[in-house]
């Protein structure tokens, strides 16, 4: 016998009869034990069942192998011990399998090995007793209820500094298990305002005390949250709490992120932090920075070196920095000077020092400059690493339509159900704000077993980033004055300086950031191949029921579905008839077969019946390919030996029949034996579904007998009113399970009540099931046992009770209050306007998300002409009533797009006033320019073009400045301001090429004259080279300025000379003030004309100058020469004696 602690106890007996006589009438038993009842009785012999208990077979020569179920009338603690006379056996030999029970099952008793005792190999593994006069089996079972793992989740969390929002966006992704709670409460200070879990929106209940709580559907999260923090935006200190949840989290990983001019100092409290501006100071970096201001104020002086904290520590962090230069210079007027030749190294050290200060210098000047001028040009700045909310929603339903996922095993009781969330699509949800897709720069902390740390983020606004820029230039200028003027070698390095200098003006070239990034591309193709939400229980086979005679078989499956998938059947092998599959009764008629052999359908979405009818008439062998197990199987065989069941589970992916004998092969099958009577009995299972209207859905699954038509009465709730046309009587309903039929169920509506009650039946009547399913509609709190299981079949969040007989579940519920307001959002906005032929031509392109009947509409656009309107690609009537236009928007994500035209209403390009109600997220603005227009400024949000123009010319302008007050060149400050505008214009090739020749001409030709032989003629060749360089340069220019295009020194990210974009996360109300301010590019062409002329007159000038230059340095270098010939003629008169 093998006992199984299933509800009630089954016990399952087989008896092994040899007979040699051909004929005659024996009693056996007792085949039921006291406090058991007969389920099902299957005997190759006639057999009837005596009242005692006993079994009456009529032999017949041969060895025969009698099977039959038995069930518990009650709980069994203790197997008494056996008194029977002959020919039953002096012992039984018992097996004990504990199932699914939860808790430590122990057994008293006297062991035997399975193996001499002749155990049927199944059972072998639960042990074996043997039961006979001297004793029984005790029974000792320690009840522990089946708990969830603990909470063991983990999170992932962005939070934005949007600039144009009154609090800071964050959104978040929790993984792992939540444990036995069913729902998630937030911090105050994080206010959820959507959230969605595989697929589909999480409604989400409001507290007292202004908490939130998130009901769950899943155990196994994936999920993401959406919403504000209470700290405003404006503070630049913020204090916020490190855990969103209530409970503790195994790790959190934050990423902040500041919008473009702002600046993350530090973050407190944090196990650890990267990306701030304190964080990014090491150890090295303080030594060495200690190592810089310490030399500096050694060698030049104590002002130098408290001038040089500052300038350090503010710039260490900056591109273009004179790090390291400082050094350089410091180790140059620390070198010891050991003779006339070793100082002339040094003075060149020195010289060289100072050159590349300066090159490094000018640099970092203008990069700051146009930081300061135009912060988005700051390389710290980057593109978010993933799509929108609203495109990760359609990438995740295309991610559903495109996968066809394994289904998986998932073992549960009752197994023919598969669970989905009660009417949780039908809740009007919030939607939240969606994701910004600007520009930030971010940190990263890392909290490890987060609890109750608080995280303390301090940040710079833009006007502070910008003031801390004007601060470094000032004193960076006062450094180098101070370290001028402390310098010994000022007259070369002066010239060396200013020579550098113009070399460096070259301004940056203007380019535009790559867009999309790489890893925004990367999470979009993991968005698409993402299987689908519910992977992998889209299928489950839950009760499988296969019964086997002489002559045919019955396997007949209940299968559950979360959505319409492709199913892969159960193989028959070694057969060549047909197969006939049916569903819910009707015939399948399309079945498709693959390349393997292995035949496919498409199931419909809900809980179904699919029954397999296979004659076996002609098959001595059978073999069932099962592509996923059944979590049960129950297995009804005669006249055959089934191998690859053990108890009631597979014991791989194949069963195998084969037929124990051969009887003659007739059209009709044998005559059944005489069955005997088994009393009816069944398993009632209750779901409650608590969604807009209560409802119960019971399941009647039959247990006993296996064949035959079963008449029940199952008792219905306080309340509850069945839908479907069933015979009620006294509270009750009486219904009939047909033979073959092994379970019946219907559908009730329940009243909504404060609470309800369910009370178990004894053992001896029923057992039932209870599970509930509540949407976030209601708050359910329940009091008596404790649920066996907290999941349903299909991972979906649905305690299930398996109450003892007497015991009471009171169900107390109370309506939630729901998080409502914003049912429609603007995740992104794209508007581009183009000038052409006198008019302003506009396209404006939304993406709205909305989960409820909306109305969209948007005002300022009076006086527009040919407005056309499309959603979805679908024409829409614009009517502009009063400059307002509205369309009504359905629940889902939609595109709609709306084109007008205006005249030309102002020489500056300027972006309509649209006014509207609510928030528009990451717009994206754009304007087209024609080619004939030069664009000299613009203005708007942070985030948008920049002319680098000014911050060039700026730069070039105090390098023009220094130039005309240095009194080693002839030029005077107007001309070098001019100089420095032509070269800001784009031409800067004349710039250092004039340079070179007037500084050449001024310090190269003294010294040229002085030279000898060969030397000086390479001299001379030299400096006119540089000459002729310097008058191409010029005259070249000169055809460029008439009829060329102003270089395109506009940068930003997307933007161009002639296309202009600007982004901004968060739009409130009314469309930015931005525009672009545009001059004809004939002006331009006049502009450089009238500086290539005067260029060139200039140059005429120089040209003169030069020859002075040199004709007075040969006259100051001819009595030299004389003096030095007639000194040199002396020496050799007194030298030689011979000569005198």
């Amino acid at each position: 016998r093998l006992l199984t602690l299933e509800r009630p106890a089954t016990l399952q007996t087989r008896i092994q009869v040899e007979s040699s006589a051909a004929t005659g009438v024996m009693t056996l038993g007792p085949l039921v034990p006291e406090g058991f009842t007969l389920m099902a009785l299957e005997s190759p012999l006639p057999a009837r069942l005596e009242d005692d208990g006993r079994i009456t077979v009529q032999l017949a020569a041969g060895r025969w192998d009698i099977q039959a179920r038995l069930r518990a009338l009650s709980d069994i603690r203790e197997i008494p011990a056996i008194r029977a006379g002959a020919p039953w056996p002096e012992q039984e030999i018992w097996s004990v399998d504990p199932a699914a029970r939860a808790g430590r099952v122990s057994v008293s008793g006297s062991a035997v090995d399975p193996g001499q005792a002749a155990v049927p190999e199944p059972w072998r593994r639960w042990g074996a007793w043997k039961i006979d006069a001297t004793g029984g089996l005790s029974l000792s079972l320690s009840e522990e209820p089946v708990s969830m793992p603990p909470l063991q989740l983990s999170a992932q969390t962005d939070i934005w500094w949007v600039a144009e929002s009154l609090r800071p966006l964050w959104h978040t992704r929790l993984t792992g298990q939540a444990g036995a709670t069913g729902a998630l409460d937030w911090q105050r200070d994080w206010q959820p305002l959507r959230a969605e879990s595989q697929g589909q929106a999480v409604p989400i209940q409001v507290l007292a005390g202004g908490h939130y709580r998130l009901p769950l559907t899943r155990a196994q999260l994936d999920l993401t949250v959406t919403g504000m923090l209470q700290t405003p935006s404006t503070a630049r200190h913020a204090t916020l709490s490190g855990n969103p949840l209530s409970e503790p989290l195994q790790e959190h990983r934050l990423r902040l992120h500041v919008p473009v001019g702002e600046r993350l100092i530090a973050v407190g409290g944090a196990g650890s932090a990267r990306g701030t501006w304190m964080s990014r100071w090491s150890l090295w970096d303080l030594f060495f920075a200690s190592l810089i201001v310490l030399a500096i104020g050694r060698r030049f002086g104590v002002l130098a070196g408290v001038l040089a904290i500052p300038v350090v520590i503010l710039s260490w962090q900056e591109r273009f920095a004179p790090v390291w230069i400082w050094l350089l210079l410091v180790v140059a007027y620390a070198l010891p000077v050991a003779g006339p030749l070793s100082e002339r190294w040094v003075v060149r050290l020195k010289a060289v020092a100072w050159g590349v200060l300066a090159i490094q210098v000018v640099i970092f000047g203008v990069s700051q400059t146009q930081k300061l001028l135009y912060p988005q040009l700051d390389e710290r700045y980057h593109e978010p690493a993933w799509p929108s909310l609203s495109a990760d929603s359609t990438l995740r339903e295309a991610a559903v339509m495109t996968s066809m996922a394994e289904s998986a095993v998932r073992k549960s009781v009752p197994e023919d159900r598969h669970e989905k969330p009660v009417a949780a699509e039908s809740l009007p949800v919030e939607v939240g704000p969606g994701l910004p897709a600007g520009r930030y720069t971010s940190a990263e902390v890392t909290l490890f077993r987060g609890g109750d740390t608080t995280l303390s983020v301090w940040r710079l606004g833009e006007g502070s980033v910008r003031a801390l820029r004007v601060t470094l230039l000032a004193l960076l200028s006062m450094l180098i004055a101070v370290l001028v003027m402390r310098s010994r070698t000022l007259r070369a390095a002066s010239m060396l300086l200013v020579t550098l200098c113009l070399f460096s003006g070259h301004p940056p070239e203007a380019h535009a950031g790559e867009y999309p990034p790489q890893a925004m591309l990367d999470e979009l193709k993991a968005e698409l191949l993402r299987p689908a939400s519910c992977h992998p229980d889209c299928v489950t086979t839950g009760h499988a029921e296969m019964v086997v005679d002489a002559y045919s078989l019955s396997l007949s499956l209940s299968v559950a579905a979360a959505e319409a998938r492709a199913m892969r059947l159960p193989r028959v092998t070694d057969s060549q008839m047909p197969v006939r599959w049916f569903l819910d009764g009707t015939p399948v008629r399309q079945i498709w077969r693959d390349a393997a052999g292995d035949h496919w359908v498409r199931v419909p979405a809900g809980v179904h019946e699919w029954v397999l009818n296979l004659s076996l008439k002609d098959l001595d062998r059978l073999t069932l390919s099962w592509p996923d197990s059944p979590t049960d199987l129950a297995v009804q065989v005669r006249d055959w030996r089934v191998e690859g069941v053990r108890g009631r589970q597979l014991a791989g992916q194949t069963l195998t029949l084969t037929r124990l004998a051969l009887p003659a092969r007739e059209a009709e099958p044998r005559p059944a034996f005489a069955a005997p009577e088994v009393v009816p009995y069944v398993e009632v299972v209750r779901e409650l579904e608590l969604g807009r209207a209560w409802r119960v859905q019971t399941w009647v699954l039959r247990r006993a007998p296996l064949r035959g038509d079963v008449e029940v009465r199952v008792p219905l709730l306080k309340g509850e009113a069945p839908l479907t046309d069933l015979s009620r009587e006294d509270g009750a309903v009486r219904l009939t399970l047909r033979d073959g039929q092994s379970r019946v169920g219907w559908t009730s509506t329940l009243p909504a009540t404060s609470g309800l009650t369910l009370q178990a039946p004894p053992l001896s009547e029923r057992v039932e099931t209870w599970s509930l399913r509540a949407d976030a509609r209601w708050q359910v709190k329940w009091s008596g046992p404790v649920p066996g299981r907290w999941m349903g079949p299909g991972g979906q969040w649905q305690p299930t009770w398996q109450p003892e007989p007497g015991e009471r579940l009171q169900l107390d519920i109370q309506p939630a209050q729901l998080l409502t307001g914003q049912y429609l959002n603007v995740d992104a906005v794209r508007i581009q306007q183009v000038r052409s032929g006198g008019r302003d031509y506009y396209e404006a392109e939304w993406t709205l998300r909305a989960s409820a009947q909306e109305t969209f509409s948007t005002g300022g656009l009076e006086g527009v002409e040919r407005p056309q309107a499309w959603l979805n690609g679908q024409p829409l009537p614009a009517r502009v009533t009063r400059g307002v236009v509205a369309w009504p928007i359905p629940p889902g994500v939609h595109q709609l797009r709306l084109t007008w035209e205006t005249p030309v209403r102002s020489a500056a390009m300027r972006a309509p006033a649209l006014d509207f109600v609510g928030i528009w997220q990451n717009l994206h603005y754009s304007q087209s320019l024609a080619r004939d227009r030069w664009v000299l400024w613009t203005w708007g949000p942070t985030d948008g073009p920049a002319i680098l123009f000014w911050g060039t010319w700026l730069a070039l302008l105090a390098v023009a400045i220094v130039l005309g007050r240095h009194a080693g060149n002839p030029l005077h400050t107007t001309a070098w301001v001019l100089l420095a505008t032509g070269a800001a214009l784009g031409w800067v090739g004349a710039l250092p090429a004039v340079a070179l020749w007037v500084y050449g001409v001024a310090w190269g030709t003294p010294r040229i004259v002085r030279l000898q032989g060969w030397r000086r003629k390479v001299a001379w060749a030299g400096l006119s080279v540089l000459t002729v360089i310097a008058v191409g340069a010029v005259l070249a220019s000169i055809p460029r300025g008439l009829t060329g295009l102003p270089p395109d020194y506009v940068s930003g990210i997307g933007s161009h000379a002639h296309e202009l974009v600007w982004r901004v996360d968060w739009v409130d109300g009314q469309l930015p003030e931005l525009g672009a301010w545009s001059v004809p590019v004939w002006l331009y062409r006049v502009i450089m004309l009238l500086w290539a002329l005067w260029l060139a007159f200039a140059l005429t000038g120089w040209l003169k100058w030069m020859g002075s230059v040199i004709v007075n340095a040969r006259k100051a270098q001819a009595p030299e020469s004389r003096a030095l010939a007639a000194k040199q003629q002396h020496e050799t008169e007194v030298e030689d004696p011979n000569e005198t």
